[in-house]
């Protein structure tokens, strides 16, 4: 019987010196995670007005990166206005967005 309480006692320690080793391998990942994560949202809110005031066409690429943004916008935009010259009783002839 007392072979058996070693062997529990020493799967107990090894178990617990995993989860406390991966826990501390952990923690630096965790917190470098957490500082950069804070450090983006910070730029972001301090750079977000000097970004706003310029126009997007200063920096080559930025519309690209908005364009799917336009697109849906758009579609949307014809949708409605189906929308309201359907309530009105005439079509605008735009098959974007039926519903």
């Amino acid at each position: 019987m007392a072979a058996g309480k070693g062997v529990v006692s020493r799967i107990l320690l090894h178990v617990w010196r995993t989860l406390v080793a991966g826990t501390l391998a952990a923690f630096p990942l965790i917190v470098t995670y957490w500082m950069i994560h804070w450090l983006f949202g910070f730029l972001d809110g301090l750079f977000a007005p000097l970004v706003d005031h310029l126009s997007a066409s200063t920096f080559p690429g930025v519309r690209l990166l908005h364009l799917p943004r336009r697109l849906l916008s758009l579609r949307d935009d014809l949708g409605e206005r189906d929308r309201a010259a359907a309530r009105r009783g005439r079509s605008t002839g735009s098959s974007a967005c039926r519903s």
